[in-house]
């Protein structure tokens, strides 16, 4: 298996998370309108936890190319795995992706 060149793996890596926080920036706000906007309670409830599920994805995208680079360059991580550090990066995601649960098992038949 050929290597990827460390300069050319780190581009895509970067364009990787930059699409990802860009889609993810995107989406929120798209959610957010919908949101704040006319419609159902039940589909303003759903749009306000996608759009927080996405704010989750934008930070872990955003703090994955911290740790990446941080180690990247020869930076010391240690803070980056600091609890308080570590779980303002997580809760976001966490949250939405607990809501979007709680959404699905309030649907669901029983």
């Amino acid at each position: 298996m050929r290597h990827m060149d460390a300069n050319a793996g780190a581009g895509i890596v970067f364009m990787a998370d930059a699409a990802t926080a860009a889609c993810a920036a995107f989406n929120a706000a798209w959610f957010a309108a919908r949101r704040f906007g006319d419609g159902s309670e039940a589909r303003r409830t759903a749009s306000g936890v996608m759009a927080l599920l996405n704010c989750g994805i934008a930070v872990q995208a955003v703090a994955a190319q911290v740790l990446f680079n941080a180690h990247r360059f020869g930076l010391d991580t240690a803070t980056l795995f600091e609890p308080g550090v570590w779980l303002s990066a997580r809760l976001p995601l966490l949250a939405g992706t607990l809501l979007v649960s709680l959404l699905i098992l309030r649907r669901s038949p029983r």
